[in-house]
């Protein structure tokens, strides 16, 4: 309820903590209004600072926690604002429209140097490599007795 207040209203009380402001928001996006219906293709952390930056809470805020889960935000747009946080873990990414870009980005040059390799490759040989006819079947000396048994005995 004090949720849709603050976003009807766009004015935070006076005595709010930033931290449960964050808390009610990510609640509020990832419980009620969905992150996938943002209209905006906005992800949730990037919804909390948004709102946060219109509500001029939380400058110094860079993480909110939701259940057992930390959310990093993304930096804030207001004077005196703390620098992003990294990410604790290199496997983790942050879910940042600018990140996602970049990380299409990285996709998209390695397609195209495969591509290139292959185009090389095709223009070397003359033709194009050809495919593995034996996908999916097992190779190699995992035969039973009885069929090393057979072939000896064909061979024979």
């Amino acid at each position: 309820m004090a949720v849709w207040h603050i976003l009807t209203k766009q004015e935070a009380d006076r005595f709010a903590d930033p931290a449960q402001v964050a808390r009610a928001l990510g609640d509020a996006v990832y419980h009620d209004i969905r992150v996938r219906s943002l209209q905006t293709g906005e992800t949730g952390p990037e919804f909390v600072r948004r709102n946060l930056d219109t509500l001029k809470l939380g400058k110094e805020l860079q993480t909110f926690n939701l259940g057992k889960t930390d959310f990093i935000l993304p930096q804030s747009n207001q004077d005196g604002a703390a620098p992003p946080l990294k990410p604790k873990s290199p496997n983790r990414q942050q879910n940042t429209r600018a990140t996602k870009a970049a990380r299409a980005a990285e996709a998209a040059r390695k397609r195209e140097e495969l591509d290139q390799k292959r185009a090389a490759t095709v223009a070397q040989n003359g033709k194009p490599r050809k495919p593995r006819c034996d996908r999916g079947v097992k190779r190699g000396p995992r035969k039973t007795k009885l069929e090393a048994q057979q072939t000896l005995a064909v061979a024979a």
